[in-house]
């Protein structure tokens, strides 16, 4: 554990303070749960996604899903970098897929995932070059020097910060970046794009529920501007693309309408209650949800946009 640390040129001690400080400053129960699911119990996270079996299965699908449809998992240009050796930080790394399938393609380089959810990552018969850790960027990352890595990449965290505290990551993913180095966040907004009128009602009431915490749901429509509004980061990109839902879009549409059952599925008590129907009223509308994707070639839009540290 101190060993992979010392890779990162982090200080043991200051891996210990974080752990202590993390565990002592929050005296609440580590999980609550609604509807049988498991739902992270930080207070000055929004995050209203469940971080239970169910979702972490999601999320690695979700990988899968937007490997295929960007077809690798980052633009930035750092292969070169990578290949030689260089330090990767994935914040948010939920159960650590991007970083695993990343590391693994280059074992030169150091790859460093945190989470808010300390479950969620696996903690066994990891690579050499993988070290994962809890920890919530919220509180800062005071733990790790500035100018550390070659690559900073975040992605699908819209349901986690409000417009002010996004300012604060992107500050705080700037620090630690190396001059020279590159970040890069990939997201989507909340709902689907292309929808029929029923897809419009469950988005819709999604939408709600998450400005009502305080989120933007359209966040991925500011990153470019809060990365300029910095003037820290260079050669900025903005790019889209879009992932088909259903058997229209052949076999990445089965597993983008997979994956965003399961979602629908992790929001049920936002839309049962924001809608005011039964579950089984829900289930029913599911599937003329479903139906919908196929007559209006309903996707899932993702945006990516990254640039180079000044």
């Amino acid at each position: 554990h101190g060993v992979i640390l010392n890779r990162f040129h982090i200080p043991y001690s200051s891996g210990t303070k974080f752990a202590q400080s993390s565990s002592s400053s929050n005296q609440r129960p580590e999980y609550r749960y609604v509807k049988g699911r498991r739902f992270h119990n930080v207070i000055n996270s929004p995050y209203s996604l469940p971080n239970d079996e169910s979702e972490i299965n999601r999320l690695k699908l979700q990988h899968e899903v937007t490997k295929l449809a960007w077809a690798g998992n980052f633009l930035a240009p750092v292969r070169e970098i990578l290949e030689r050796g260089g330090q990767v930080l994935d914040v948010g790394c939920g159960p650590g897929a991007w970083t695993l399938d990343t590391a693994s393609h280059y074992p030169s380089s150091n790859f460093f995932g945190f989470d808010l959810s300390p479950k969620v990552f696996p903690t066994t018969n990891l690579p050499k070059n993988v070290q994962f850790q809890q920890a919530n960027i919220l509180e800062g990352l005071y733990w790790v020097d500035s100018n550390k890595f070659d690559l900073v990449h975040q992605r699908f965290l819209v349901l986690a910060f409000t417009p002010k505290q996004w300012e604060k990551v992107i500050n705080e993913l700037i620090r630690v970046t190396k001059q020279g180095g590159w970040i890069e966040l990939t997201e989507v907004n909340v709902g689907l794009a292309r929808c029929g009128p029923v897809t419009r009602k469950f988005c819709h009431a999604w939408e709600e529920s998450v400005r009502k915490q305080g989120i933007e749901p359209y966040i991925s429509n500011h990153l470019e501007n809060f990365l300029q509004s910095t003037n820290s980061v260079e050669n900025i990109q903005f790019r889209e693309r879009d992932i088909p839902l259903g058997s229209w879009g052949g076999p990445i549409g089965h597993l983008g309408k997979q994956n965003i059952r399961i979602l629908w599925e992790d929001l049920r008590a936002i839309i049962t209650s924001r809608l005011d129907i039964t579950d089984e009223e829900f289930d029913d509308l599911l599937e003329v949800v479903e139906n919908e994707y196929e007559i209006y070639k309903t996707v899932d839009r993702t945006y990516r946009v990254y640039g180079r540290k000044v």
